[in-house]
């Protein structure tokens, strides 16, 4: 009788994801990090502009309070009574 010859399987080892794996994953990782960002920005801006008026509006009291004197400037205000 001639040898037997037995067919063994080979694996091939991959080479890593798919071409359309990773076209998929870069398409999440983008849809999910630009709404991120934009929120972040967001963030930033509204707390800047919140922090710019309070500066400002801290920099106009101490001003106005230089002019008027000490005290909160009541006291220089005349308040007059029409009866």
């Amino acid at each position: 009788m001639p040898p037997t010859i037995r067919l063994q399987s080979v694996s091939i080892p991959s080479r890593g994801p798919s071409l359309l794996a990773t076209v998929v994953l870069g398409l999440i990782a983008v849809v999910v990090a630009v709404p991120l960002l934009l929120l972040l920005l967001a963030v930033v801006l509204v707390a800047g502009v919140v922090f710019w008026i309070g500066w400002t509006g801290r920099r106009l009291v101490n001003t106005v309070r230089t002019r008027l004197g000490p005290g909160d400037g009541r006291e220089n205000v005349r308040v007059v009574r029409r009866d």
